[in-house]
């Protein structure tokens, strides 16, 4: 998740905050592992994702963590064919 010019990190061992860009760290991941941006401020590996809850315009993937991670109206398509 983006903040600003940092990026909260979130796996399975815990989080941290780290300064770095968002679009760096989405060029790095992508070739690592099987995910994608889902927001502007954003990104989630597949292997994470439990499910796609909420209607519009309030949608949200549930990571498998407990996490909820936003979904922007005009990626909600691309999400649902991706992770469902």
């Amino acid at each position: 998740m983006s903040e600003l010019h940092y990026l909260r990190i979130v796996t399975t061992q815990g989080e941290t905050l780290q300064l770095y860009n968002l679009q760096n760290a989405i060029d790095e991941l992508k070739d690592l592992y099987d995910g994608m941006q889902t927001h502007r401020s954003y990104w989630v590996n597949k292997a994470h994702v439990d499910k796609i809850i909420g209607k519009a315009p309030d949608r949200k993937i549930l990571t498998k963590q407990g996490n909820l991670i936003l979904i922007s109206r005009r990626q909600y398509t691309a999400v649902k064919s991706r992770f469902e």
